[in-house]
């Protein structure tokens, strides 16, 4: 597996539970001015469903530049 995918992958399940940590804060009454998703719906003009595709893409996809640009700064070898 590339680093690339790697970094998808850690986005991937970062979001994942960035976004249950969301809907349990939600869920809970707490801060319901702060809603990201809907925020990204009206920016966009979208349903809150494809808000929620943003939502991952940003995760999963976006933040592969910056994990890649630190590793090229900060290079970590594994001790396994």
């Amino acid at each position: 597996m590339t680093n690339i995918a790697k970094g998808m992958l850690a986005g991937l399940a970062a979001t994942i539970v960035l976004s249950l940590l969301m809907l349990m804060k939600a869920a809970m009454g707490l801060m319901p001015a702060l809603d990201p998703i809907s925020m990204i719906g009206v920016m966009m003009g979208v349903s809150s469903a494809l808000a929620w595709g943003v939502h991952f893409m940003i995760g999963t996809v976006i933040w592969v530049v910056p994990s890649q640009s630190s590793r090229r700064t900060c290079p970590a070898e594994s001790s396994g």
